[in-house]
């Protein structure tokens, strides 16, 4: 059974702070390069923001075709709409402050966790670098708010492990709440929290049994907002619907399995595989070198096999970006217009060369920990963070599997969390710099493909308001794109 975290690795008590200034401040100092205070859309966050306006204006809560409950991004932005005025610079605004909450709260499961503050800060820069994030981080997307309550969930939890109180255990739950009302998937926490609450060592039933009943509540609420919605708005989708009275649901699984899991590996361990590279030398030291040659050769030879007609997945936020992939942008790149989007195909065979080194990493890694543990060398899923992290990327990577819609910034949780299990491990990386030498061409893809896209943007919109003002075209004769 597992015990409540110990603090082992000792650490000065300013680590969320230290942590949090460094790793704030590297995020503030590329955002602002960037330019990003331009007062336009970016992405789809015109849809939140359309019913987030509707809602202080009518009092009429409409969220489109969308079957995503979004109660808590709108709630989210409401202060701030509400304290300076509606527009798309203070709903930016509003996404960095959550990114600061995550931060902050990255450093607190440090400190909790007795986890090493420089990796810790380094955990939060790949994130925050991380081209998906830091894009999105532009953006009045769901996504950079989801992260930032799963991590408090995260938090939320970790506290009940190590001291287990009813009341934390309502703040979790709480949080929980929160994170499905922001996106479905969140549903998955507690239930992964449940789950692991099965290895709890002191009072493991009674525990379980308050969790699956706390489980249960969360998904009963949800289910009568869900019926609700779907029986007053008759553009919502309603999910639950969806994804278990379908009939057809277990045939469009199996479709989804075949065609998607080599996008799925890709998409998490490509991005995980920078962290999980600290920890290649100590799990050789605890495995042997034989054993690590072999998981080596195997892994690469995994990714060889099934990757080699696979080009990276370079969809959605990279689509916005002039490095990523060619897009119906290129539409609008007649000699006179100056739209930044070209297609670079330099950039998707550097790619195709980081997948294969990514995955081979991610994959040798990851089997040698589950060796080194299921041998008996040690074991590596002690505390609460590494059974619950792992619990919670392979319950994510299956309802993964089950939407139609599939976009990369759906793996954002899942890249967080696996670093978060992995952090916690009881592994002292050797050193940083493997890590610190891929934090930079991140940052620097991050900030170059962000700032393209706020330039992709302008030029929209300064082309939206030619046609629409100047030659006096109606809104309905111009193309969204």
């Amino acid at each position: 059974m597992l015990k409540a975290d110990q603090t082992v690795r000792t650490s000065s008590k300013d680590i969320p702070f230290r942590t949090a200034t460094v790793a704030a401040s590297l995020f503030i100092a590329g955002m602002l390069m960037c330019r990003p205070f331009l007062d336009v859309p970016l992405n789809d966050d015109w849809v939140y923001a359309k019913s987030l306006l509707k809602l202080l204006n009518e009092g009429v809560l409409d969220l489109g075709t969308s079957s995503a409950a979004i109660l808590t991004h709108i709630a989210w932005g409401i202060p701030f709409v509400g304290a300076f005025g509606f527009s798309f610079v203070v709903l930016r605004i509003s996404t960095w402050i959550s990114v600061l909450l995550l931060i902050w709260f990255l450093g607190r499961l440090a400190k909790a966790s007795a986890t090493d503050s420089r990796t810790m800060l380094a955990l939060t820069l790949l994130l925050l670098f991380n081209p998906i994030y830091f894009s999105l981080a532009g953006t009045f997307m769901t996504d950079v708010n989801f992260c930032t309550l799963l991590i408090i969930c995260v938090h939320q939890a970790h506290k009940f492990w190590n001291k287990p109180h009813l009341g934390r255990l309502a703040g979790f739950f709480g949080a929980s709440l929160l994170l499905v009302f922001m996106r479905q998937f969140g549903l998955i926490v507690p239930v992964t929290f449940t789950l692991a609450c099965l290895l709890m060592s002191s009072r493991r039933w009674f525990w379980l049994l308050i969790s699956a009943a706390g489980t249960v509540l969360v998904f009963l609420i949800f289910m009568t907002y869900d019926r609700a919605m779907a029986e007053e708005s008759s553009g919502y989708q309603s999910a639950v619907k969806f994804y278990i009275s379908d009939t057809g649901f277990w045939t469009r699984l199996a479709q989804n399995v075949s065609g998607r899991w080599r996008m799925l590996l890709a998409n998490t361990l490509v991005w995980t595989a920078p962290f999980l590279l600290l920890y290649l030398r100590p799990l050789k030291g605890l495995a042997g070198t034989k054993a690590t040659a072999v998981f080596f050769a195997g892994s690469f030879l995994f990714v060889l096999l099934q990757f080699s007609t696979e080009s990276f997945p370079l969809g959605n936020v990279f689509t916005n970006m002039a490095i990523g992939a060619e897009t119906f942008y290129e539409a609008l790149s007649w000699p006179r217009a100056p739209v930044p989007h070209t297609f670079s195909p330099a950039f998707a065979f550097i790619m195709d060369i980081v997948q294969v080194a990514g995955l081979t990493i991610s994959l040798t890694a990851l089997g040698l920990i589950f060796y080194v543990s299921a041998t008996g060398r040690k074991n590596l899923f002690t505390g609460f963070l590494p059974v619950f992290g792992l619990f919670f990327v392979l319950c994510y990577t299956i309802i993964m599997l089950v939407p139609d819609m599939y976009l990369d910034r759906y793996h954002l949780p899942a890249i967080a969390m696996l670093m978060l299990a992995t952090g916690a491990m009881p592994l002292k990386p050797k050193s940083l710099w493997p890590c610190v030498l891929c934090i930079v061409p991140m940052a620097i893809v991050s900030i170059a493909g962000t700032s393209d896209y706020f330039e992709l943007a302008r030029v929209r919109s300064e082309l939206y308001d030619h046609l629409r003002n100047d030659l006096q075209v109606s809104a309905q004769r111009i193309s969204a794109g």
